[in-house]
């Protein structure tokens, strides 16, 4: 029995040794940086990389093909550009793809012409998804544009005040109401 105990010890001090050698020295990892790519997303906010310079509010009449050209501007040089269409139920694109892409630089403010067409009056929302990829990072940011169609479909839009901030961007002040109802 002895010898076992002597032999169980000898194996011990041996695994202690072996773990205190093992964490003292200083390794050094290799990285390959060339394999890896990141891609940092970046929300966008008003006054961000992409703006919506076009009216965000557009008449249009029922059964007539309505063509407008959405501008939009840019504060990067290079990249990719990629605008994707999605419009509310009632409103439809005509001859115009839901999905485009424009490599920049191109002129400033880039143009996207667009082409749609209602069957019946009412308000409809032609929402944009807009988002820059230059290669560093990606900035998104969406947009709305109303289309009243036929007469106007809501009476208190008549009442809305369009004012111009300092910075050049249109604000569009909207009437607010509020109803209070007991509990």
């Amino acid at each position: 029995m002895n010898f076992f105990s002597r032999v169980n010890q000898l194996l011990l001090a041996l695994l202690v040794a072996l773990s205190l050698f093992a964490c003292s020295g200083k390794t050094q990892t290799i990285v390959d940086q060339t394999k890896k790519s990141i891609i940092h997303e970046k929300i966008g906010k008003p006054g961000a990389a992409i703006k919506l310079i076009s009216p965000s509010s557009i008449s249009a009449e029922p059964n007539q093909t309505t063509n407008i050209d959405i501008l939009l501007e840019t504060i990067e040089a290079t990249g990719e550009l990629t605008i994707e269409f999605n419009l509310t139920q009632g409103l439809e694109l005509v001859s115009s793809p839901n999905r485009q892409t424009i490599n920049l630089p191109s002129s400033s403010p880039i143009k996207i012409p667009v082409s749609f067409v209602s069957s019946a009056n009412g308000r409809y929302y032609l929402n944009i998804h807009a988002a820059i990829n230059n290669n560093d990072s990606v900035s998104v940011r969406n947009f709305a544009v109303i289309v009243e169609v036929g007469p106007q479909s809501n009476p208190s839009a008549s009442t809305s005040l369009q004012l111009k901030k300092s910075s050049g961007e249109n604000v569009i002040s909207l009437p607010a109401q509020e109803s209070i109802s007991p509990k």
